[in-house]
């Protein structure tokens, strides 16, 4: 296996201005574990792999902007991983932001999410999001706004106590949704949803 870059147990990282293609279908571009309060910022990234391109695992506080990533599987992907010693509760990737980055889901299969959050409170905002199974999927607590989604078998799915507005979702897949809310208390308003099935589905 190949890995372009791996961060573990650090701070104030800074991966910036790489151009990285890792081309075997078990290969990753980036992971990172318990990174917190750094950035990722003005990369080209692309990978085979079939599962998942950048892997966060358990990192908060972090900047993901302005990159392009482009790959068959899982994108961005914000990963929960690990317990904490004090409370036993799984650790999750929290606080974070992605914003203006291009994303590219070259799949359709359930393993292509291009920006795929597992934890809360994250800030997912001004991306343009191409292909893929969910454009965009969520955990509880997040707020996905002003985002651009093409071409995507369904658009943004979203649990709980989210906040989904201000985005643009057009070209899905037939018998998709715009936008599939799990849970309760989210706020969906001010979307364009150009869909087959479902503009917003609860």
């Amino acid at each position: 296996n190949c890995e372009g870059i791996i961060i573990e147990n650090a701070t104030h990282v800074q991966i910036l201005n790489n151009n990285i293609f890792v081309k075997g279908s078990n290969d990753f571009v980036v992971t990172t574990y318990l990174m917190n309060n750094s950035e990722i910022k003005n990369n080209y990234f692309e990978a085979n792999h079939t599962q998942t391109n950048m892997r966060i695992y358990a990192s908060t506080s972090n900047e993901i902007i302005n990159n392009t990533v482009i790959g068959s599987a899982n994108g961005i992907y914000l990963c929960a991983y690990g317990q904490s010693n004090e409370t036993n509760e799984t650790l999750r990737s929290n606080n974070n932001i992605i914003r203006n980055n291009t994303v590219i889901g070259k799949s359709t299969f359930a393993t292509c999410y291009p920006i795929q959050i597992m934890g809360f409170n994250n800030i997912v905002e001004k991306n343009i999001v191409t292909g893929g199974n969910r454009g965009i999927s969520s955990e509880n607590n997040n707020t996905i706004r002003y985002n651009t989604i093409t071409n995507a078998s369904n658009g943004i799915y979203t649990g709980g106590k989210s906040i989904i507005e201000y985005n643009t979702i057009k070209g899905l897949d037939e018998d998709s949704s715009g936008v599939i809310a799990s849970g309760s208390g989210s706020v969906i308003q001010y979307n364009k949803i150009q869909a087959d099935k479902y503009g917003v589905d609860i």
